[in-house]
């Protein structure tokens, strides 16, 4: 769980430094050069970077959240034991249904 968290962690200061450096890029730009936009592109390029905060916004809630070590159950609830005879049940009632099934079918066949 912490190598999850270590990736969450260090996929969001990814995404955070690439963000930051694209905000800093388009700041650092000559007015000049500046092409007209139209509205459309605009409102296209505002609703990226809100959703992009959204996503920061979130993404350092989540890792926030798994940062603060939320406690996991230490005992095991059902032990191997369990599991396993609980599996051997399963297998033996497909196997029996599977074997009933099969000599209906070859006592059906008889008939015909």
């Amino acid at each position: 769980m912490t190598e999850a968290n270590k990736e969450i962690k260090q996929f969001v200061l990814e995404l955070k430094q690439r963000t930051d450096t694209i905000i800093n890029n388009q700041a650092k730009q000559p007015t000049a050069q500046v092409q007209s936009v139209g509205y459309d592109t605009q409102s296209l390029i505002s609703e990226m970077r809100d959703g992009l905060n959204h996503v920061k916004q979130n993404m350092a809630q989540v890792t926030q959240k798994l940062g603060q070590g939320q406690a996991c159950p230490t005992g095991n609830c059902v032990s191997v034991t369990t599991v396993l005879v609980v599996a051997a049940v399963q297998l033996l009632i497909i196997l029996g249904y599977n074997m009933y099934r099969d000599n209906k079918e070859h006592q059906a066949k008889k008939f015909y």
